[in-house]
């Protein structure tokens, strides 16, 4: 999933370098949040592996809800 996600996320920074005026500067925040929100999700994942059994169930909580933030942004970007 997060291959297809970043395939997304690709294509939309190679629009953004293409986009000029109002359009270009929005989506080139669009994209800065995506891009910082994907940094974020790895960082929970990576997390996840270093779980123990008492933190595991608030850990992939966690990852789940920067999963669901991470495809949110790409699919209203």
């Amino acid at each position: 999933k997060l291959a297809a996600l970043d395939l997304k996320i690709a294509t939309l920074d190679a629009r953004a370098k293409t986009t000029s005026g109002a359009a270009k500067v929005e989506l080139d925040a669009k994209v800065k949040r995506i891009q910082e929100q994907r940094e974020r999700f790895l960082t929970d994942y990576k997390a996840l592996e270093q779980a123990t059994g008492t933190t595991w169930d608030n850990t992939r909580a966690g990852l789940d809800r920067s999963w669901d933030e991470l495809t949110r942004l790409v699919e209203n970007a």
